[in-house]
């Protein structure tokens, strides 16, 4: 009996129907999420001490040299007024130190790392490793495009913040509505604490120095008399204006549409042909619109993993450590070093976490950039 091999599936574009073209097309660019995560491991294994330097560099040196600044300026005051606490005033001067620094350090090496990881994910075709000084040097040649890129990008996800957070406010929902450490017992005013502080990190954030600003403007409304709740389960404002809503509705919306429509933005400025300001933006549009169930589906895929990895390695702890740790230690030791030291260690090793997190998401973004691309083709 003769064995019939099957035969590939080919479209005469010239003569095929409009609906076959789409039906084929549609066969095309199913992605698996599956193996999209087997071919991220692979390059994450493969350049693994690479991978973690960048993301070190690019995503948590910037967050530790800030702790480190807000530390020695807060050692500073406490020599200068020979006292364990410190007042609003040069508390606010820590605080923003801590956020210049990295705010300033972030905006130049966050480009870099994303640019470097990026250019090793779409490198790997043949499993050949790519050194740590070929991704810098490749990086280097494209890094005015990826900080324009990053600049766009967080210019759109700060505006849509700042709509969004002003509905949230209103509804007892943004981070600013949770500011300060208390010691707290009550287990809703916890449980309160650690669903704010996901649902805000559901949403996109930009890049520094954009997102420092933004905690800076959270940090000041917290300071304000009136202040909707620190750490209270005061009701939500039940009278919120058909305009408001309106607002956070389209801020949310632009927020995550924007996100997705330049979620490629680096793997394509690191893969394009010219080295124009525009090119990687571009290219990240056009794949974002042709392909765009395909790209929502991963993107909320990333999102929902990180989200839930961020919310059990990193919020909760924190919740429960500077709810009740903290107090009582400041109570028992009577000095505002177990306040200043605890918060930069927690911090640090947010930074840390965050880190891998956001390299799986450059990894998986560059190995789904090849797919998304080939299939144009």
């Amino acid at each position: 009996m003769q064995t019939v091999m099957p035969q590939p599936l080919v479209v005469n574009t010239a003569t095929a129907s409009p609906r076959s073209l789409k039906l084929h097309r549609s066969q095309r660019l199913k992605v698996s999420v599956r193996e999209i995560v087997s071919e991220t491991l692979t390059v994450f294994i493969t350049h693994a001490s690479s991978i973690l330097w960048f993301a070190f560099i690019g995503f948590a040196l910037c967050i530790v040299l800030g702790a480190v600044a807000g530390a020695a300026l807060s050692y500073a005051y406490y020599n200068n007024t020979n006292s364990s606490t410190l007042n609003l005033n040069n508390f606010r001067n820590v605080s923003l130190t801590t956020w210049v620094v990295q705010g300033g350090v972030g905006m130049f090496l966050m480009g870099l790392a994303r640019g470097a990881m990026s250019w090793m994910a779409t490198q790997n075709e043949e499993n050949v490793k790519v050194t740590f000084f070929e991704a810098c040097l490749a990086t280097l040649r494209r890094w005015h495009v990826l900080l324009f890129n990053g600049l766009i990008y967080s210019l759109i996800m700060t505006v849509s913040t700042l709509g969004l957070m002003m509905l949230l406010r209103e509804l007892r929902l943004d981070e600013s509505n949770i500011g300060q450490t208390r010691t707290v017992t009550d287990p809703s005013l916890l449980f309160r604490g650690f669903y704010v502080r996901v649902l805000n990190f559901v949403f996109p954030i930009p890049d520094s120095p954009f997102r420092e600003i933004i905690a800076y403007i959270r940090w000041v409304i917290r300071q304000t008399p009136n202040n909707f709740a620190i750490f209270n389960a005061s009701p939500p404002n039940t009278a919120v204006s058909v305009n408001m809503w309106a607002l956070g509705a389209g801020s949310a919306f632009s927020l995550i549409l924007g996100d997705l429509f330049l979620r490629l933005r680096a793997v394509t400025a690191m893969n394009a042909t010219k080295l124009t300001l525009w090119a990687g933006l571009g290219e990240s549009l056009r794949l974002a619109w042709r392909h765009f169930g395909q790209l929502l589906w991963h993107t909320t895929f990333i999102r929902i993993i990180t989200t839930l990895a961020w919310a059990l390695f990193y919020i909760i702890p924190t919740v429960i450590v500077q709810a009740t740790l903290f107090p009582f230690l400041f109570s028992r030791v009577n000095s505002f070093w177990i306040y200043t030291v605890g918060s930069n260690l927690m911090a640090s090793a947010g930074a840390l976490i965050m880190m891998l997190f956001v390299a799986f998401s450059i990894i998986y973004e560059g190995r789904l950039y090849l797919r998304l691309k080939n299939s144009g083709q």
